[in-house]
């Protein structure tokens, strides 16, 4: 594949990972009419699957997950007259353009990239006890009017692959048969559907393709949840185990003495396993999720709490949030993780507590669990608590105001109470006086003993935190009209099961997301010579796209769930846009802190190696003088001496006379100031026995080993 294939390639997979969505976007099957499923189709096989599935696979079509309208934001779009006559018209130009750039290799390719029409399935399904008795059914649509054309289509494949040999052509009576290797693939197609099932595996029989049409259609119930969670569009990439089956394979291959561990640990008692990146409910979305009953892992899931009930004032522009657990769930994971030991150990750390500042660590925990909520939105930056209720907090600042001298203020607003926390700093004059005569010490000092100052509000059942009172003014003003729930439904994220998550705007995504989806239209019908007019595909404003998308992240740990997900509007590039772009400033500031310095340190340490590699043959120039004159030479014999150097760069390397010692000068370059290597021979009787490096002007961590102060 030349060059400029690889360059689309990338291009295609960065930029369109999935078409764009939105919540309030249409749900799938309600595309525009003008949508063909004949260009690209849905996943099929996996709605068939018996109970009896070991594991699923399914493997996107490339034109299908960049093309096809997935029920969100651009589906008018992508489902429009010249969206569907510009994708034919690339399907149709395909074979030539594969057959001239990959001559004899185009016939698999083609059969993937031009006549699939649906992802590629492919499932482990059988009774036994072990998987490789099981067999795997593979499963796509095709666009093939009849079996001669399917059937010149494997031929052409298995010319050209070695390890496959085409031994029946499908008829009307039979399936075709291939070998892969020492393995029977069986393979027939519906002409009604053009759908192509194959079967294979040690004990493949070509009854089975058959004895598939035959399967209850009640399904899989835990792969169609997974699937509903992360690819229910059902074109994109998607994957899933059935753990509770395969426990008893992974038991058996562990080493003996790991067995228990995975056991307690809770693997063998993992359900299933399932992860991809597709579109549902509207958004792209990358997730991973496992689910189990049982073990360490399991047990200690966060207990579930509530979604969060209250309003934002306007749409938000960021929420975040986190689920924080009770005392109980800290004594349950003390005891699970070291037994009895943990939980005296977390009583006794309580009653340390409450001598030291006369509060219960309990008391702070039960305090702070529940459900925490940061949300900017009309009315500025909050945190949002969702627990225990108003009285636990009183009671805890009452506690620590009687024990920590802890200033309790106030006032009212709009019919209620502002509350003003003031915190006492803390108080390092008697810590360390000698320090504090030095004035930057002095100044850190003054800067942590000034007072922090929190300002909260009672609101139902709910407390609300902030940094400054006007926020909170603002709010009792201004309630909220927004719920919290469903705007991070609609930017993927469940806050019910999710123990951390964060969910933000991005400003114009869909018009930004559309456009680059008609760019790289562009670019691959120039690739194939395929005729594209733009111009017939309406504009953004015309659509009338949505100002803005939302992006979000969440980890789940509770309901015996572990997973993460990452939810996106076009594609995962989305997320760096969130939040006003913060999280790109983030990104990028993380980068410069840690790889150009990193880098920078490469390039020294790079240097001072190479230069002392390339002092290697004075090294020998000097040691073949001493041997054969018996004394080290003057330095005007040194001059003389034609000594080969290569790869000093920016070094000079001179001989000093009086020790002996080769000498390598840098430039001061970022090394240091006067930086130099000293390398002094050991000089036993007429001979050199030995050589140490010493260095000046030169950081350890840019010297080799050798060099290196003890």
């Amino acid at each position: 594949m030349n060059e400029r294939i690889r360059w689309v390639a990338a291009a295609a997979l960065l930029l369109l990972a999935a078409c764009d969505r939105d919540a309030t976007a249409p749900a799938p099957g309600e595309d525009a009419k003008a949508w063909d499923d004949a260009l690209a189709d849905r996943a099929w096989l996996v709605e068939t699957l018996p109970d009896t599935t070991w594991a699923y696979l399914r493997i996107p079509n490339p034109l299908g997950v960049m093309t096809a309208p997935k029920g969100g934001a651009l589906s008018t779009a992508l489902g429009s007259e010249a969206n569907r006559r510009a994708v034919a018209e690339l399907q149709r130009r395909l074979p030539d353009f594969l057959s001239a750039e990959l001559g004899a290799t185009a016939a698999p390719v083609e059969l993937l990239l031009e006549s699939l029409r649906s992802p590629l399935e492919i499932a482990l399904v059988g009774e036994g006890e072990m998987p490789m008795e099981a067999d795997v059914h593979i499963a796509g649509r095709f666009d093939f009017a009849s079996l001669e054309d399917l059937n010149a289509a494997i031929a052409a494949t298995a010319a050209t692959t070695p390890a496959l040999q085409l031994v029946a052509e499908a008829s009307d009576e039979a399936p075709g048969q291939l070998v892969l290797g020492m393995v029977p693939l069986f393979f027939e197609m519906d002409l009604a559907t053009g759908r192509v099932h194959m079967v294979t595996g040690m004990n493949a029989d070509p009854a089975d393709i058959r004895a598939a049409a035959e399967w209850p259609r009640d399904g899989t119930p835990a792969l169609a949840r997974a699937e509903g969670r992360i690819d229910a569009d059902r074109r994109g990439l998607f994957a899933w185990v059935d753990m509770q089956r395969l426990a008893p394979v992974i038991e058996f291959n562990a080493p003996e003495g790991d067995r228990a561990q995975i056991r307690a640990l809770g693997v063998l008692d993992t359900t299933e396993l399932a992860l991809g990146i597709g579109s549902t409910s509207g958004h792209g979305r990358l997730a991973l999720r496992a689910s189990g009953d049982g073990g360490l892992v399991w047990d200690l899931a966060l207990p579930t709490s509530p979604p969060p009930a209250f309003e934002t004032s306007g749409a938000p522009e960021l929420v975040a949030g986190a689920v924080l657990p009770d005392w109980t769930w800290l004594q349950r994971v003390a005891g699970s993780v070291k037994g009895d030991e943990g939980g005296a150990g977390l009583a006794e750390f309580d009653e340390r507590m409450v001598e030291a500042t006369g509060v219960r660590l309990s008391m702070i925990i039960d305090t702070l669990a529940g459900r925490w909520t940061l949300v900017e939105d009309a009315n500025g930056g909050m945190l949002v608590h969702e627990g225990g209720g108003p009285e636990r907090w009183r009671a805890l600042f009452d506690a620590l105001d009687r024990e920590l001298e802890v200033r309790q203020e106030g006032f009212e607003v709009e019919g209620r109470r502002v509350h003003h926390v003031v915190l006492p700093g803390a108080d390092f004059d008697e810590a360390n006086p000698v320090a504090l005569e030095e004035a930057p010490i002095r100044l850190l000092s003054r800067i942590a003993g000034a007072e922090s100052h929190v300002y909260w509000m009672a609101e139902d059942e709910r407390v609300l935190f902030a940094a400054v009172p006007q926020v909170l003014m603002d709010r009792a003003a201004h309630p909220g009209d927004v719920g919290v729930v469903d705007w991070l439904a609609g930017a993927g994220v469940d806050p019910v099961t999710a123990a951390l998550y964060l969910a933000a705007s991005v400003e114009h995504a869909p018009r930004r997301n559309y456009y680059a989806y008609l760019g790289v239209l562009r670019m691959l019908a120039d690739l194939v010579d395929a005729e594209l007019d733009l111009e017939t595909f309406p504009t953004a404003r015309s659509l009338g796209l949505p100002e803005s998308g939302k992006v979000g992240f969440s980890i789940e740990y509770a309901e015996a769930t572990l997973g993460m997900a990452i939810a996106f509007e076009d594609h995962p590039g989305d997320l760096l846009r969130g939040g006003g772009g913060m999280v790109a400033v983030a990104g990028l500031g993380i980068l410069a802190a840690v790889a150009i310095p990193a880098y920078q340190d490469y390039v020294l340490r790079a240097e001072v190696a190479a230069a002392l590699a390339g002092a290697a043959p004075a090294r020998v120039w000097l040691a073949e003088w001493v041997a054969e004159h018996g004394r080290l030479p003057t330095s005007e014999e040194a001059e003389q001496a034609d000594v080969p150097l290569h790869g000093l760069g920016d070094a000079v390397l001179h001989f000093e006379a009086e020790t002996g010692a080769l000498v390598l000068a840098f430039a001061p370059n970022g090394l240091g100031d006067a930086p130099r290597l000293r390398l002094v021979p050991g000089i036993e009787g007429e001979v050199i026995t030995d050589w140490s490096c010493r260095a000046s002007g030169i950081d350890d961590r840019h010297l080799p080993a050798e060099c290196r102060a003890d």
